[in-house]
């Protein structure tokens, strides 16, 4: 009996382990479609949850970069919308906060002009993030300390990277590319 005892414990430990491990795994970021104020649906859209320092690669997705683009990524609640046209409109009324890792310019509930996140160095190197979106449209450097800022107009959306030693080391999407920051 105290056999089946421990096999039952041992079975129930393992599920509830596999159930954890698939929550924490899902916490990351989601593409599904999401409906809007009309109840049609809008894709691609984005939604990441959580720090973004830990695994920043993404940014190299595809579809991430089609969010961008259509302007349906959401950050920890916070649709971004990073066209100079949103930035100009609110530019006067804008909050600047902080969840988790990322600062953002929030200007309106759920609503943000602009977000800047850091990304752990070694993750996404400038190979590959010129393979994901191409030569930049601007180009800023600081050769003494081996940093370079390379700029994107994706669609009416702008974000930058910053790389240090050849890798992307933050991200700044909007918000007049987060100079406040």
């Amino acid at each position: 009996m105290k056999h089946l005892t421990r096999v039952f414990t041992s079975t129930l430990l393992g599920i509830a382990v596999m159930f954890g491990v698939t929550v924490i795994l899902d916490q990351g970021s989601s593409n599904e479609a999401e409906a809007n104020e009309t109840g049609t649906y809008t894709e691609p859209w984005y939604d990441y949850q959580g720090n973004t320092e830990h695994d920043g690669s993404f940014i190299l997705d595809k579809d991430f970069i089609s969010a961008v683009e259509n302007q349906n990524f959401t950050i920890n609640g916070y649709e971004i919308d990073g066209s100079q046209d949103t930035f100009e409109a609110h530019s006067e009324n804008y909050t600047p906060l902080r969840t988790g890792d990322q600062h953002i310019l929030k200007y309106d509930e759920g609503e943000a002009l602009g977000v800047s996140f850091p990304v752990d160095s070694g993750e996404v190197s400038e190979a590959q993030l010129f393979n994901a979106y191409g030569e930049p449209e601007n180009t800023e450097s600081d050769p003494l300390n081996d940093i370079a800022f390379y700029t994107y107009s994706i669609g009416d959306q702008n974000i930058q990277f910053m790389t240090r030693d050849g890798f992307v080391t933050e991200v700044r999407y909007g918000g007049n590319l987060m100079n406040q920051s």
